[in-house]
Parts: C-alpha cells; structure tokens; sequence
C-alpha cells in the first residue's frame, strides 16, 4: 500500500491505493491510481471523471508547449471527442454538453474550470 499526501492552498490531501490487486499493482499502476484519487479530491466533485482529466494533464506534460496550447491540440485530435464523451457521461445533461465540445468558448471553459486547477495544485 502506498500513501501519499500532497499540500493544496494549505489544505493536506491524502491518497493511498488501498487494496489494489496484488497482481497487475506494478508501481506505475499505483502512482496513477494515486494521481486519479488527488485529482478527484481537488476537483471536488462526485460526478467528473478523473482519469479523463488525468489523461489530459499526462498529455499537456508530454508536450513541449505551454499548457493552454497543448490541451487546445488535443482538442482537434481524434481521442478528444471520446475523452469528453467519458467525462460526461455521469451528468445529469450529458448531451447538450457533448453538443458544445467544439465550441472555442467551451473548451476555454473546460480548461479554465478543470484543468488549471489541477496544473496549479501538481506543481
């Protein structure tokens, strides 16, 4: 089991694995779950996806540009669609937000609400 605690805006975040399977735990595994677990509790909410935003920040740090520019490339590429599609799929008005995915206003929004809150809170 491992334990991790990360310090937010002086608010102390704690994750662990818990009781992860003993076979397919390799610790790469692990830090992902873990780093899903502190995006949830950052996010502060029961119905995002975590591990969709968590692909997205996996995706912005691979890039060599800055943040707002990479997750803009993401969004014209061919995994966007489905990634948003998983995001939503535990709101109430799921399709009326998959409607707007395209949307420039949208995508700011999404990165302004989601994704910078939890850049600020990694680094």
């Amino acid at each position: 089991m491992t334990n991790v605690t990360v310090q937010v805006k002086g608010v102390q975040l704690k994750a662990s694995t818990g009781k992860m399977h003993k076979r397919g735990a390799s610790p790469g595994n692990r830090k992902d779950y873990i780093r899903v677990r502190i995006i949830q509790q950052i996010l502060g909410r029961k119905n995002a996806n975590p591990k969709v935003i968590a692909e997205m920040i996996q995706y912005i740090k691979k890039s060599k540009s800055p943040p707002y520019t990479a997750f803009m490339k993401l969004t014209k590429t061919k995994k966007y669609p489905g990634m948003m599609k998983r995001f939503y799929s535990r709101f109430k008005y799921k399709d009326h937000q998959l409607a707007r995915i395209h949307n420039p206003s949208m995508k700011r929004n999404f990165y302004k609400d989601h994704i910078t809150k939890v850049l600020k809170a990694i680094r």
